[in-house]
């Protein structure tokens, strides 16, 4: 696999959540996947996967948008790690958080999905400040 391929791979994904496409989620995913979740669930086969799929698809539920802002691929791993901003409509509440896909590939799809979250207020504790002349 090379990056182009990997690339498309994690496209597909991103993109069969914004519309809410099935198939082209399931066509992605090996079917021995394992996806684990910012909030700690975990899927493993790709039967756990479309049910998680339709569940979190349940009316009213919507993902509004997922930016993929950097992508990085490392050809010895196989693997595809995005950096995206993510914002979702969810038991009527709207969020917005930060995050990482780190995404596992072989030529039969995504093998394995990782994802971490981070809060979109970004601070600093320790600010420098100026050094005078």
């Amino acid at each position: 696999m090379n990056q182009i391929q990997g690339e498309q791979l994690a496209a597909v994904y991103f993109t069969a959540w914004l519309e809410r496409d099935e198939a082209a989620f399931l066509s992605v995913l090996h079917k021995d996947v394992r996806i684990e979740e910012c909030d700690g669930a975990e899927y493993s086969g790709i039967l756990e996967c479309q049910e998680w799929f339709r569940g979190w698809h349940e009316p009213g539920n919507k993902v509004l948008q997922w930016d993929i802002l950097e992508s990085f691929f490392d050809a010895k791993e196989q693997t595809v790690s995005n950096v995206w901003r993510f914002t979702c409509l969810y038991d009527g509440k709207t969020s917005i958080f930060d995050g990482c896909s780190i995404i596992s590939c072989s030529e039969e799809g995504i093998t394995r999905l990782r994802e971490f979250a981070m809060k979109i207020e970004k601070y600093r504790p320790y600010p420098m400040s100026e050094v005078p002349d």
